[in-house]
């Protein structure tokens, strides 16, 4: 898992992966003032975020919104590093969490790898 701070934000980064091949990418983005607010987000112990929302009665989700990404899509790019596999599109799901009124973008990248494996 990578954590990247930016100039507007926090960005945490996973890769799921079958052995050595990256299969999905996902990011989790949010602003300084959501990541400050919320206590159990500024922990150092790296919990799975998805267990750590279920247990929440305060977190609201969007609906998905499903988009192809190309080469020219820097989520694109940064998706890829570490995997083998390339295609010309990538499949991208994104959701944006809602945690007491503070705002949570996850983009979820599905890799060529998995389409390989699920098949």
């Amino acid at each position: 898992m990578l954590n990247t701070t930016q100039a507007d934000g926090v960005c945490r980064e996973i890769e799921f992966r079958l052995e050595s091949e990256p299969l999905l990418f996902a990011q989790v983005v949010l602003t300084r003032q959501t990541a400050g607010g919320i206590k159990w987000l500024r922990s150092t112990e790296i919990k799975p975020l998805g267990d750590e929302l279920a247990d929440r009665s305060d977190v609201e989700r969007s609906d998905f919104r499903f988009t192809l990404i190309d080469r020219e899509d820097p989520l694109f790019v940064r998706s890829l590093q570490r995997s083998t596999e390339t295609d010309d599109a990538l499949w991208l799901r994104q959701s944006v969490f809602s945690i007491g009124g503070s705002l949570l973008l996850v983009n979820e990248v599905f890799l060529p790898a998995l389409w390989r494996v699920a098949t």
